[in-house]
């Protein structure tokens, strides 16, 4: 196999990356803490790792872009999507990474019509879940991370592999840091690029 054709297969994989919320919706907003803000900042310090991927934004600035949108965007144009978010909570101790996928069965979908979104995203679980099992390996060389199951509405409408990333809780001071920042994405980039060259071998 040439380097060139090596070259070309790699930068023709295409990556969505959803900064969750936006505009209107702030996500968690507090004194000194805007989830909007730090999605996107995550979404632009993940592009850069991506760099020699083709990679997509669902949204580029501080502006409302409605879920079904982000789907609908990451199923036109991507062969894999990642969104981003914080997590919320009431307790100052909890910590770490929460990887969710959904939690719907793998399916063979093989000549069978795509009636639904439950059924479009379960056509593509198997990978949806080596996906996350990468990141997760990855990430848990930085910090602690989980893999957990739930069928949220911006991951039930795909036709691609996705996984919704909520990096950490908002009470970790770290989050205020470009430098934690810029670690965690570098973890979540090596988690993709390995899952990437994974399915690229089949």
């Amino acid at each position: 196999m040439s380097i060139f054709f090596l070259t070309f297969f790699i930068t023709a994989f295409s990556i969505v990356i959803d900064p969750g919320h936006g505009g209107d919706d702030c996500g968690i907003c507090l004194q000194n803490f805007s989830e909007k803000e730090i999605t996107l900042r995550m979404a632009e310090l993940l592009k850069d790792e991506l760099i020699d991927f083709e990679v997509y934004l669902t949204r580029e600035g501080d502006y409302s872009v409605p879920q079904e949108e982000r789907v609908g965007y990451a199923n036109g144009k991507g062969d894999l999507f990642i969104s981003l978010h914080i997590n919320s909570s009431f307790s100052n101790s909890l910590s770490g990474t929460i990887i969710y996928i959904p939690s719907v069965s793998p399916q063979n979908c093989d000549g069978i019509p795509l009636i639904s979104w439950e059924m479009a995203n379960a056509c593509g679980m198997e990978e949806t879940e080596k996906l996350a099992f990468h990141v997760k390996t990855e990430i848990e060389k930085f910090r602690n991370a989980v893999i957990e199951r739930e069928n949220l509405f911006v991951l039930m409408g795909l036709k691609i592999p996705g996984i919704l990333v909520e990096a950490g809780f908002y009470n970790e001071k770290d989050f205020l840091s470009e430098t934690f920042l810029k670690e965690f994405i570098k973890y979540l980039a090596y988690g993709i690029r390995i899952y990437i060259d994974e399915r690229k071998k089949k």
